[in-house]
C-alpha cells in the first residue's frame, strides 16, 4: 500500500502479514518513508489490535501509515516556521 501527504513531500509505504495463529493473533506491519528518494523512516512491529482478516490488517497497517506520514509533514511544517522566525540556516 501506498500513502502520499497533501503537500507531496513525505511518501510512506506499507505491508502486513496477516496471523492466523490461535495463540498469537497479532498481525506484523512493516512500513518505510520517503523524502524524496532518501528513506528517512522504517518500523516493523506486531499491531495492537487483532486483526480478524487479511484486509483488515492491510487497512490497520494503511491508517498507521498514513498517521506516520501526516507527522512527519507536521514536524517539517515546525521545522520551516522555527528556521523563517529565528533565521536558523
Amino acid at each position: 500500500m501506498h500513502s502520499t501527504t497533501s503537500l507531496g513531500r513525505s511518501k510512506g509505504y506499507s505491508d502486513t502479514n496477516y496471523k492466523e495463529n490461535k495463540v498469537e493473533r497479532e498481525s506484523t506491519s512493516g512500513e518505510y518513508h520517503f523524502m524524496g528518494s532518501i528513506l528517512i523512516s522504517w518500523i516493523s512491529k506486531k499491531q495492537g489490535t487483532i486483526a480478524l482478516s487479511t484486509i483488515e490488517a492491510e487497512y490497520i497497517s494503511v491508517v498507521e501509515c498514513c498517521s506516520s506520514c501526516f507527522g512527519l509533514e507536521i514536524n517539517l511544517l515546525i521545522m520551516e516556521l522555527i528556521r523563517l522566525t529565528f533565521q536558523i540556516w
